[in-house]
């Protein structure tokens, strides 16, 4: 669910087109963000910019590397809560290298779900669920910079 009011608005008003666009950059500020580098997604978002959405193959192949990353995630956390039981401890710290493993996986899983999102085919899911997901790249949920990606293509376009 998207909570900022200026994307909300700004998503109610953008044309189809505009939401396409927002989808795919959004996508592309996901990848970018989780350093998720992977050919499958590479060729998504190219056949996203050729505005190609029916690929059903390319879109199990994005759908996998996405559910790769969250198995990847979930075994990190699970290793790290059997290595803790013995001890006592709950959770290690930020900076450990299992919990640094864990959000990795998880950043990387939800970029490709934004890109797998941005292939739906309604563009107003598309962008909505695209944000919300490049929203979780990064335990900081950065706010002002998909405001700007959105409002740049709501805002520039005529």
């Amino acid at each position: 669910m998207i909570e900022d009011e200026v994307i909300k608005k700004a998503l109610e008003k953008a044309t189809p087109d505009q939401l396409r666009s927002i989808a795919l950059a959004v996508a592309r500020f996901a990848c970018e963000r989780a350093e998720l580098k992977d050919p499958v997604i590479e060729l998504a978002l190219l056949e996203l910019q050729d505005r190609r959405y029916d690929d059903p193959y390319l879109k199990k192949g994005v759908e996998r590397v996405a559910e790769h990353w969250d198995e990847y995630a979930f075994k990190m956390r699970e290793i790290e809560e059997e290595k803790l039981a013995p001890l006592g401890i709950t959770r290690l710290p930020d900076d450990s290298p299992f919990t640094k493993a864990h959000d990795m996986g998880f950043f990387r899983a939800r970029a490709a779900s934004s890109v797998l999102f941005a292939f739906h085919e309604d563009p107003f899911k598309a962008a909505k669920e695209g944000i919300y997901e490049a929203w979780h790249t990064s335990s900081d949920e950065d706010t002002e910079s998909i405001r700007k990606i959105v409002l740049s293509i709501v805002e520039d376009e005529p």
